[in-house]
């Protein structure tokens, strides 16, 4: 992500979307490890609200 991540990993993937709009299309996402578990319970909006925008994005990505 270089010059565009956030202030830290939160911050980034809050504002996933503006990386939707860069090409080739970002999508910043917490590492899926085990050790990662608290930062998912802290950040509860990301289970409710990116999850579902990462599925519907790579469903478009496989359907071209």
């Amino acid at each position: 992500l270089a010059d565009s991540m956030g202030r830290n990993l939160t911050e980034t993937v809050r504002n996933y979307k503006q990386y939707l709009k860069l090409e080739p299309v970002l999508f910043p996402i917490a590492h899926p490890s085990p050790l990662n578990s608290r930062w998912l319970v802290k950040n509860d909006w990301f289970e409710k609200s990116v999850l579902s925008e990462l599925e519907k994005t790579v469903r478009s990505a496989i359907d071209r």
